[in-house]
């Protein structure tokens, strides 16, 4: 829970001003000085000390509490934090490793944010300083802050020695998120009826959000279970200004085996659905 004096200065972190900090008053080293207001800097020292030891493919989180002061005692909040660097795992689709990128992150925090069931957000291009202006987003409800995610600045990574890394950190207040969650949990059984998969490979223009064309597909049937993106094509047999876009649907009926004149009529409402929202056409 203990951070140095110049930690914050290193992460040029402005979260919190330098009044609300709890300094000890007989520190034991000048590595334990200030009770830590963000997760920032243990992780990413995490990461440098596992870099040192030639561990170069990071991928660990960390709940635990900040701190700061307060009118009784001290202000505790639980928050999460996750760090990302060097290369994901080698995958049968992804044969040669790639590195971490900041979608790769925005996937984890949306799949935590869904299994919360925390909905009521926005996001937005982040302000914060600790993080790269173009490649990080802070997340609010209304204007209350709830944390932030992205790549790690260039010139707090050169605070750390870090140069010429690539580093993606996440930080949110659980305890706010907790806040936000008015949906209770419901448990369901395995389905015992199997899901059927099908690839659709649409066409559309370059400045179609795809994030936008999967949370269409997804309100189409109540048996579209998951639709996933697997690959963006631009290049020969596909227009310029134009991108194909490869997607997965899963379909399933919790009832019953789905026969095939459903699956085929849900498919094409998919198809002319995109056609009609999004001018987008099956790939020939």
């Amino acid at each position: 829970s203990f951070i140095p004096k110049d930690a914050l200065q290193k992460l040029k972190f402005t979260g919190v001003s330098e009044d609300k900090l709890i300094d000890i008053s007989n520190p034991i080293t000048e590595d334990f000085v200030t009770m830590r207001p963000t997760l920032l800097y243990s992780l990413i020292k995490n990461a440098k000390d596992n870099m040192n030891r030639n561990v170069s493919n990071i991928r660990f989180f960390e709940v635990s509490r900040t701190f700061e002061k307060a009118e009784e005692l001290a202000k505790e909040d639980i928050k999460v934090g996750i760090i990302l660097a060097g290369e994901n795992d080698k995958t049968l689709w992804n044969p040669k490793p790639v590195h971490y990128d900041f979608y790769d992150l925005k996937g984890i925090v949306e799949e935590i944010f869904s299994k919360l069931k925390f909905q009521s957000f926005s996001i937005k291009r982040s302000v914060q300083t600790e993080f790269h202006p173009g490649r990080s987003a802070d997340v609010f409800v209304g204007k209350e802050y709830i944390g932030s995610f992205g790549e790690i600045h260039p010139d707090v990574l050169e605070n750390f020695g870090l140069n010429k890394k690539t580093i993606l950190v996440a930080e949110f207040n659980i305890e706010l998120i907790k806040k936000y969650i008015n949906k209770p949990f419901v448990y369901q059984g395995i389905v015992k009826y199997p899901a059927v998969p099908r690839d659709l490979a649409l066409v559309m223009n370059e400045n179609i959000l795809v994030g936008d064309v999967l949370k269409t597909i997804e309100k189409i049937d109540k048996k579209v279970e998951k639709v996933e993106l697997f690959d963006i094509y631009r290049g020969v047999g596909v227009l310029p200004g134009m991108k194909s876009v490869a997607i997965s649907v899963i379909l399933r009926d919790k009832n019953k085996t789905l026969e095939e004149k459903e699956i085929v009529e849900i498919s094409n409402k998919i198809v002319n659905k995109v056609k009609k929202d999004f001018d987008g056409i099956l790939r020939q």
